[in-house]
């Protein structure tokens, strides 16, 4: 507790007014040094007792003497005062009660028995100060103590009797004003403590230092520190021994002005005074507390917590009026000890029992449900906090305890409510920050698209799940902000910017980078050699990575095995195990990286260092059996045959047959060959589609990948079929609807599963609702980095007569997927560039569907049918060229035309000649024919009318040159020139 919190508890503490303010009274009549002549009945003799040193432990005899020489009030009153002088409260209460039943008192009038019930009325009250409030700890319970109720009460009886008897005593009037500011709770009942002292005052003619105390102590709880100061000040001037020390009160009041080395001069004059006054030692401790903690980093902090240690152990031992706020303190320091949990609660409780401050109160359970919190017992723990936040509204420490025992609890949503309620009424509360941007984070990254590439955009993903995100990131922002200023690093503020890396990385990689590398710089500086943990550079490695930087990432991967190298072997065990796992893992990503950089034989080498660490990793065989299919297909000096490749395949099917990762990559090679073997003439006796039944059926019903293929192998039956009647169109639709129906099923495990979706979308385009495809397809673009989306929508597209962007989705596609290097892509943008070239009589467009087909048949120059796509595009240039207006083409258009023709006549005399040709060889014959019958006269008549007609246009031109020059009629000629054009 900071020294603040000590000082607003104080409104209701009253150490400095009590039971010996009235000693003086009773006291009067005795001898210097504290020595009374108790005269003796029956002869002229006394008996000479020191009220210091004399008084008995027992005061029963004492009292025997009093009752049989019929001793005068002034002694018992003075004996009993002089018991409660040296602590001994129920010794003077003893000799208070027998002096009210001895018989010199009962035959007096009332007026004398009055300072009887006055002095039980402030014994009592000091009694309560000292009593527990309630019995919560076994020891006190054990005890039998009456608690601050029971003796507040006694002294209320006590004080009405005496107020009776002299209302106007200014004794009873500075008793009451106690009484009232004890109980006080409202301002009101502060107004009426403050009378009872001000009436005291006037009664005794402004001497009552006490009075002047108690107004001192009004002022101060109603945060007038200023007249409070000014009050003390002048007790302190009128009497420099005061007794309670009004030095206390006027530190009290520096500190909460601000001046606190002002406070600590006037708590550490009253501690020379007085080494063993407890309240000083007590406020000396928080004062060293205090300066501590106002910068841990500080070479001074151990020092200065280790004083504020002593003054408050000191203070808690020498009475329990200071036992609340020094045992808050204590357990503060024994909870960071993480080693005496018992004896914190037991500290608390009993501090929990003896104050009467709810501020006090709701530290000790909040420091007792951290003690249960760090023992695992959360239930107790969440009573405590409870507890806590009910003895004080704001104390907003204990809310966040409860949220954590929330989150432990898994009750994740009353956890953000109130972690959402905390921030909202402490906006700088920075641990309610951090938690509540976890949560987020947590729930965003449990529910992102499992199939966003990192720093590709997720295009319109769940808007919940996107608000999770932009919440997460605006409070780990925020709580970076607020923190930035604190000297030093802490490892929470690596883990931070970790999160945030990871909220950016789908989104913006560079962002994500830059977290990253912040929580890189702040692990070099605060770990020793500048060393970083090997997992933050794997993961900026995976970063360079998908971006595409794979040297920086290479360097990166490298750097994190040397570390892990160096470090040397570890003792423990369960280390040893973590630092070999993340060593394969590093391994296997750099394999990866190299597999990517096309340095094949790198990448094996790693795979097969990782299958010799260890032969349980399936991922690292999984790739040697996938680049050795690769290979064999590719063939060449050194490649693993085909037979060689399937023997690996069937290895690994077989040893890890329950792998679905071996399953699907077993699958995609009997997809990949499927084409190699005649097509099944039941898809029920299709080899792939078995496979994936079976992996459905026996080992995974819902493997999102079987699922999505036997969609697929659906998908493509059902487009090759060519219904010729009803029935076959039937079972074509009801083959559409199966496949339709794996994606959905695939779609409803995995909501953002963008291949099913694409299966879906295809199953739409193939039933001609293309409206509908293509915005299923614009969607999927957005989430899917993969060569399929944009393909899929250039067709959609196509179909659409959307020309333009189909060409933008195609491009794409060949340059940024497939090194512009495609023959199905090719063809694809051949296709695409005729159609419109067609429609829009554009020589340009056909031309470039041309040289799209010359491009593809380049990369496959034995394909037939690619050389009839140049053929039958030679062929529609000509047909373009014949069908564009005169003014629009040229002579050369006309002229590469035929040139092209002819070519076009050969080819497909060529192809016609085939064993396998691409159409039918009469309709090929048939069209060369065309070309060289029709097609090559229309080209010949048009070329004559071209040139004719540019002649025409020339002469035209030159006479309106020639009319120029010689200062004609300019706009006549022009005017002749146009109509030819016309």
């Amino acid at each position: 507790m900071s020294q603040e919190d000590y000082g607003s508890t104080q409104s209701q503490s009253y150490d400095y007014i009590g039971p010996d303010a009235s000693d003086s009274q009773y006291q009067a009549q005795s001898a210097s040094a504290n020595v009374i002549d108790i005269p003796l009945r029956d002869d002229q003799e006394v008996v000479t007792l020191n009220l210091d040193t004399d008084l008995p432990d027992d005061p029963t005899e004492l009292c025997d003497l009093l009752e049989n020489e019929e001793a005068g009030r002034q002694f018992w009153l003075a004996i009993g005062t002089a018991y409660s002088k040296l602590g001994k409260i129920e010794e003077a209460i003893e000799v208070i009660m027998r002096g009210l039943k001895a018989q010199v008192v009962i035959r007096g009038s009332d007026l004398e028995r009055t300072p009887f019930h006055a002095c039980l009325a402030w014994l009592y009250l000091k009694q309560s100060r000292e009593a527990p409030k309630r019995t919560l700890s076994q020891s006190v319970a054990a005890s039998n103590v009456k608690t601050k109720d029971v003796y507040q009460q006694l002294a209320t009886q006590e004080l009405n009797t005496s107020m009776k008897m002299f209302p106007s005593w200014p004794i009873n009037l500075l008793a009451r004003g106690v009484w009232t500011l004890l109980r006080s709770t409202t301002a009101e009942s502060l107004d009426s403590a403050s009378k009872s002292f001000d009436e005291t005052i006037k009664q005794v003619a402004d001497s009552n230092l006490m009075a002047f105390l108690g107004r001192a102590r009004i002022l101060y709880a109603k945060e007038n520190y200023k007249s409070a100061l000014k009050l003390y000040q002048q007790v302190l001037v009128a009497r420099a021994d005061m007794q309670p020390d009004p030095r206390i009160g006027i530190g009290m009041c520096f500190w909460k002005l601000g001046f606190k080395d002002e406070a600590k001069l006037a708590w550490e004059r009253s501690l020379e005074l007085d080494p063993e006054n407890t309240s000083a030692n007590l406020l000396m401790g928080l004062y060293f507390q205090d300066k501590a903690f106002q910068n841990i980093m500080s070479p001074d902090f151990v020092s200065l917590y280790g004083s504020a240690l002593q003054f408050t152990q000191k203070a808690y031992k020498n009475g329990k009026q200071k036992l609340a706020l020094a045992g808050v303190a204590l357990a503060s320091y024994l909870f960071s000890k993480k080693q005496q949990m018992d004896t914190v609660i037991k500290l608390c409780e009993k501090v929990i029992d003896f104050t009467d401050m709810p501020a006090i109160t709701s530290e000790a359970y909040f420091w007792m449900a951290r003690a249960y919190h760090h023992l695992q017992n959360y239930e107790v723990a969440m009573s405590c906090y409870q507890k806590s936040r009910a003895a004080k509204a704001d104390n907003v420490l204990a809310k966040v305890g409860m949220a954590q025992i929330q989150i432990i609890n898994n009750d994740l949503t009353e956890a953000k409510l109130t972690l959402e309620k905390i921030i909202q009424e402490h906006p700088k509360c920075a641990e309610g920050m951090l938690m509540l941007g976890y949560l987020y984070a947590a729930d965003y990254i449990q529910q992102r698209n499992p199939n966003s590439i990192i720093g590709q955009s997720t295009g319109t993903p769940d808007k919940a799940v996107v608000s999770e995100k932009t919440k997460a990131k605006v409070l780990l922002e925020r709580y970076l902000k607020l923190v930035e200023s604190r000297r030093g690093i802490s490892s929470t503020d690596i883990d931070v910017h970790i999160t945030l890396s990871r909220l950016y990385e789908d989104e913006n990689i560079d962002q994500a980078m830059s977290s990253l590398e912040q929580a890189i710089d702040r692990q070099k500086n605060l770990s020793e050699g500048g060393v970083v943990n090997p997992r933050l550079l794997n993961n900026m490695a995976v970063l360079h990575y998908h971006k595409g930087q794979y040297d920086e990432a290479r360097t990166l991967f490298q750097s994190a095995l040397t570390q892990i190298a160096n470090a040397g072997e570890q003792s423990d065990s369960v280390e040893k195990d973590e630092t070999e796992s993340l060593v394969i893992s590093l391994t296997y990503s750099l394999g990866r990286l190299e597999e990517q950089s096309g340095n094949l034989e790198e990448a094996k080498k790693l795979y097969t260092g990782i299958e010799e660490r260890m032969p349980g990793y399936v991922d690292a065989r999984l790739r040697l059996c996938y680049l050795a299919l690769k290979e064999s297909e590719e063939g060449g000096e050194g490649k693993p045959t085909t037979e060689q490749a399937v023997a690996k395949m069937q290895e690994l099917i077989e040893t890890e047959s329950g792998n679905l990762e071996v399953r699907a990559l077993h699958g995609w090679y009997l997809h990949q060959h499927q084409r190699k073997r005649p097509p099944a003439k039941n898809i029920n006796e299709d080899i792939e589609q078995r496979h994936y039944k079976h992996t459905l059926q026996y080992y995974d019903k819902h493997d999102t990948y079987s699922l999505i293929a036997m969609g697929n192998i659906f998908l493509a039956t059902a487009r090759e079929m060519r219904p010729t009647n009803e029935h076959e169109a039937e079972r074509r639709k009801r083959t559409y609807e199966k496949a339709v129906e794996f994606f959905d099923k695939a779609l409803l495990l995995d909501g953002h599963n963008s291949y099913a979706a694409q299966g879906i979308a295809i199953a739409l385009a193939e039933d001609r609702k293309f409206n509908k495809a293509v915005g299923i397809f614009g969607k999927i673009r957005e989430t899917l980095n993969d060569v399929s989306a944009y393909i899929n929508l250039g067709h959609c597209l196509t179909e659409l007569k959307n020309y333009t962007r189909a060409i933008e989705c195609y491009e794409i596609a060949l340059n940024r997927f497939q090194g512009g290097k495609n023959v199905q892509t090719m063809m694809c943008l051949g296709r695409v560039w005729l159609q419109r070239g067609i429609e829009e009589l554009s020589l340009d467009a056909v031309k470039m569907s041309l040289a799209y087909s010359k491009r593809a048949l380049a990369l496959s120059p034995n394909n037939l049918a690619l050389k009839f796509n140049v053929a039958f595009c030679q062929f529609q240039i000509a047909e373009v060229v014949r069908r564009i207006p005169i003014n629009d083409r040229k002579v050369s258009d006309i002229e590469s035309a035929a040139v092209g023709l002819e070519d076009a006549i050969v080819a497909l005399g060529e192809i016609a000649g085939e064993k396998h040709p691409p159409f039918p060889p009469a309709e090929i014959q048939q069209r060369a024919t065309m070309g060289q019958n029709t097609t090559r006269r229309q080209l010949e008549r048009l070329l004559t009318q071209q040139k004719e007609y540019e002649e025409k246009s020339e002469a035209k031109l030159e006479a309106a040159r020639r009319a120029r020059d010689s200062g004609g009629n300019v706009n006549g000629h022009l005017t002749s020139v146009a109509s030819v054009g016309a």
